[in-house]
């Protein structure tokens, strides 16, 4: 699962231009489960910020948060989680933090200009609301 998601963000484009052909699936290894939720979901990974469909697995006793934990990434909230940061990347930014004191509004500037390609001021901001 963690091999096929990464895969697909390592191809630089993003995942909203997969559209709904290419959801994701947590919970069964990347397989489709009869009783799936699906939710509009933002994913952070290095190559930039996604937004796309996923489906939990609701026949699992595993909760959202810990079916994205098995795949890779790291919930930003615990209880129906709507973005999720890949371990990868949170890795890259304690790197990046700790020796070359990069910070966090910068580490996310970065990512937005690889999300949209433009070095030009995005609106939507992952501070916000």
């Amino acid at each position: 699962m963690k091999h096929l998601i990464g895969s697909i963000l390592s191809e630089h484009t993003t995942m909203s231009s997969l559209g709904d052909e290419s959801p994701l699936f947590f919970g069964r290894d990347g397989y489709p489960c009869p009783d799936s939720s699906d939710v509009l979901f933002n994913i952070v990974d290095s190559n930039g910020i996604h937004s796309t469909r996923v489906h939990f697995c609701e026949c699992t006793p595993d909760a959202c948060s810990t079916q994205l934990l098995k795949a890779g990434f790291f919930p930003a909230t615990v209880a129906q989680p709507q973005m999720a940061f890949s371990f990868t990347l949170l890795m890259g930014f304690y790197k990046l933090n700790r020796e070359a004191k990069v910070s966090t509004y910068n580490f996310i500037e970065c990512l937005t200009h690889n999300s949209t390609g433009l070095h030009v001021k995005v609106s939507k901001s992952l501070y916000a609301p």
